[in-house]
């Protein structure tokens, strides 16, 4: 019972999704891939690729290419870690068909998000399908054949990231990993489908700020009851007992909003890189803490947890609300530890007799470079909003700051 405040925290929280690069055109030889329709729970379902390795990719001008499976994605060969939409092929025509109708779409269908993991080679066609196995669907290989390949957008290969062997970590993260690690080979185990047996998981941003919060409001202020490590609340400095009195200089909000809520409202507005205080009482006395929003990123990782052969494609498994959670800990755990040792460069490889594990530590800060160029083409759209403006009317309102203040 000790976790219940933690699990609470975890289960309302969610997490945001992968920002993508914008696509750069460097590879010259490629691989083709396609998506053919699948069943899923009865239903047929289709494949929409978003981007592969965190950079986007183009998408047909017309949406019946993908209806139909008809749209030739362009990789160039080696690793890939593919993002995709899974959508319900009657919904995402419906759909398609009112936006370009111009018609209002009040409850719009909601996709599926899938990580897959692919290697392929030049002059190959990969025909992919989504499928349904007892843990849930699955993308396999449904037919590759050679075919010549060419084109103007090929999405590049993973970058070959070195790799360092972690033989031994500190006792609290062998602690950690031994007990994660068993939970998520249990999970498996019950799933009964040996294709679960390995897992890739994507880089993401976590979408809680590390506090569990007292559900109600304290006369107006937020009580911390526990700080979660490696996340941005420990990174300010926050701890146990504090009082949230100010956050960024205003009272928190009470009306219509739980705690919770009052931090994350604060949060989302925040550009990346800003500055961010948090005023606290703590042991009677008034602190101010402040830092830099730089949003915490769960590193790439892999595993396997049985010895199987490994196939062509590599699927991310569905784990639990609270066995995600306790992944994505020690993810943070080992990016902290080695970033500390000036490793946080280079894939860690966790070799041990009952799994293999490995997290791309490279992948944080790719995704912070990304978060990053985001933020700075959101400020130049800005300022070229407020030129406009300065050039129709002569006048510019004093009140409106750009978003780096």
């Amino acid at each position: 019972m000790r976790n219940k405040g933690l699990l609470k925290l975890v289960t309302a929280m969610a997490t945001l999704p992968i920002i993508l690069l914008a696509q750069t055109v460097n590879a010259s030889e490629c691989a083709s891939v396609t998506f053919d329709t699948g069943k899923v729970n009865g239903n047929k379902v289709i494949l929409e690729l978003l981007g592969s390795n965190g950079v986007a990719i183009p998408q047909p001008k017309k949406y019946q290419k993908i209806l139909k499976g008809e749209h030739k994605y362009l990789l160039a060969p080696g690793m890939h870690t593919l993002i995709l939409n899974q959508w319900d092929k009657s919904e995402f025509s419906t759909y398609q068909k009112n936006l370009r109708r111009g018609r209002s779409v009040t409850n719009p269908p909601t996709p599926i998000q899938k990580t897959v993991n692919i290697e392929v080679k030049k002059n190959q066609h990969y025909q992919l399908v989504p499928m349904e196995t007892i843990a849930g669907s699955i993308v396999e290989v449904k037919n590759q054949e050679s075919k010549s390949c060419s084109g103007k957008y090929i999405a590049d290969a993973k970058i070959d990231v070195p790799k360092l062997s972690a033989d031994e970590l500190p006792p609290a993260i062998e602690k950690l990993l031994g007990l994660v690690m068993k939970n998520i080979s249990s999970h498996h185990k019950k799933t009964a489908d040996k294709r679960d047996d390995t897992n890739v998981v994507s880089r993401k941003l976590n979408g809680y700020f590390g506090t569990a919060l007292a559900q109600e409001f304290v006369e107006g202020k937020l009580q911390v009851n526990r700080i979660i490590p490696n996340t941005l609340a420990a990174e300010l400095g926050l701890v146990k007992g504090d009082l949230i009195t100010k956050i960024g200089g205003s009272e928190p909000s009470t009306s219509n909003n739980t705690p919770s809520q009052a931090i994350n409202a604060y949060l989302i507005s925040r550009a990346f890189g800003e500055k961010i205080v948090i005023e606290v009482i703590r042991n009677g006395k008034s602190v101010t803490l402040s830092g830099d929003y730089i949003p915490v990123v769960v590193p790439e990782a892999y595993y396997t947890v049985e010895k199987t052969t490994k196939s062509g494609i590599t699927n991310q498994s569905n784990l639990s609300a609270s066995l995600t959670f306790q992944f994505d800990q020690l993810l943070l755990a080992i990016n902290s530890h080695y970033k500390k040792m000036g490793e946080d460069n280079k894939i860690i490889v966790i070799e041990r007799p009952s799994f293999h594990l490995e997290v791309n530590l490279a992948s944080v800060g790719q995704a912070q470079k990304t978060m990053f160029a985001e933020s700075l083409k959101k400020d130049d759209d800005y300022d070229e909003t407020r030129n406009k403006r300065k050039r129709s009317s002569g006048y510019i309102n004093p009140n409106m700051k750009s978003p780096r203040g």
